[in-house]
């Protein structure tokens, strides 16, 4: 029988990446859900939230593409004004303005969670390494799915790079003497490339979602061993789903079937859309028909912890449906030759689940 010994709740350094700070909403630089996060948890456990300079750089890009699309709307309809009336009507938006406010709004928003910018280790960096990885599509380069076209990127390096530097060099800093390190990175390469680089640092740890990171805190609070978490929550992860095994509660029970069953208007009925485009509402109507476009497919994240009732573990895990659709355009004036229109389907299912595990299996 194994042992456990219980430890109190270790200090946490977070380190997010572009892929969980990514908001939809360009008037919020981050997404609500990390902010809420942290406002929740920040108080109850000792944070240092540290953002790699690459991420600010690219949600900074990413608002700034999103203000700028929107200003030359502004323009056009200026000058739209100016043609209707015969009076001049103009308003220059200066896109480097843009970009220094973006910037200041970056940087009080990390000063209110008491953050930091983790800097590029310029210095410290392999190029010559960095540059065979790039060539034979290795870590962060490579392809997606072997597709060329889709390989990972040289920002994704810079953002593994300066959380690998950081990680084997904060133990000379007193700053974050005993303190863990949660990465919490969404996309597959780059969490699998830091997984590879830092397997043998005992203080870091990857997370691939919000969510599962909560998961591990709120274990601490059962005043579990941190062994023991990291047992179950490996355990559960296998337990709901397992490519390799049927008797996985997610085919034992055919939870893909109950869903599809029990939610059929959902599946069946593209209108239910969480996409909506400018293009369909300018073309199309309401009685507009849609046919499939793919298969759609089902996309299974990794358990959340709910809670523990005796010897018995309750999980949520989220099952995501998503399917695209195209409108058919034979119905449409065939004054111009339109443009094809999509929409697309998502739909998010919660099965909550519950698993007994023995401290000593």
């Amino acid at each position: 029988m194994t042992t456990f010994h219980i430890r109190v709740p270790p200090r946490h350094i977070v380190i997010p990446d572009t892929s969980v700070l990514y908001s939809d909403d360009k008037t919020f630089l981050v997404n609500r859900s990390f902010n809420e996060f942290w406002e929740s948890y920040g108080r109850e456990y000792d944070f240092k939230l540290l953002v790699p300079v690459v991420v600010k750089g690219e949600i900074l890009f990413r608002c700034f593409k999103s203000a700028y699309e929107a200003s030359k709307r502004v323009k056009e309809s200026l000058e739209k004004i100016t043609r209707i009336t015969g009076f001049k009507y103009y308003k220059s938006i200066d896109a480097s303005k843009i970009k220094r406010q973006l910037n200041t709004k970056f940087n009080k928003w990390l000063r209110s969670l008491r953050g930091k910018l983790l800097p590029l280790p310029v210095d410290e960096i392999d190029w010559s390494a960095v540059v065979r990885k790039s060539i034979w599509r290795e870590e962060t380069f490579e392809a997606k799915n072997g597709n060329i076209k889709y390989e990972k990127g040289f920002r994704d390096c810079l953002i593994l790079e300066t959380v690998v530097n950081f990680c084997n060099s904060c133990n000379n800093n007193s700053e974050f003497t005993d303190m863990k390190t949660a990465f919490l990175v969404n996309d597959g390469v780059l969490r699998e490339s830091a997984v590879s680089r830092l397997r043998s640092n005992p203080t870091f740890s990857v997370y691939d979602t919000i969510d599962n990171f909560r998961s591990y805190l709120d274990f601490t609070k059962e005043e579990r061993s941190n062994e023991f978490i990291e047992y179950v929550i490996n355990k559960a992860n296998l337990r709901f789903f397992n490519l390799n095994d049927r008797n996985s509660i997610y085919y034992r029970y055919d939870v893909r079937g109950q869903l599809k069953t029990k939610f059929k208007t959902y599946f069946d009925d593209p209108k239910i859309s969480e996409t909506l485009t400018d293009l369909e509402r300018a073309f199309g109507s309401s009685d507009a028909e849609w046919t499939y476009a793919n298969k759609g497919r089902f996309i299974i994240s990794s358990p959340n912890f709910d809670h523990i009732e005796n010897k018995t573990f309750f999980w949520v895990s989220k099952v995501e449906f998503v399917r695209t659709y195209r409108m058919k355009l034979d119905q449409l004036v065939p004054v111009v030759e339109p443009p094809e229109i999509y929409k697309l389907l998502k739909l998010i299912f919660n099965v909550n689940w519950r698993v007994d595990i023995n401290q000593g299996t």
